[in-house]
């Protein structure tokens, strides 16, 4: 057996939190003014 035991396993997360990306929340009306803004819109 190579794995991590259970224990091992709620350490790693304990120290180093979930294996996660965080979601960007984005405004939707400045998404919208975005298409307004640059060299070409």
């Amino acid at each position: 057996m190579n794995g991590q035991t259970n224990i091992e396993a709620t350490g790693f997360r304990f120290r180093y939190g979930l294996n996660d990306i965080p979601e960007e929340k984005k405004n939707p009306p400045l998404k919208s003014l975005s298409y307004f803004w640059g060299p070409i819109p």
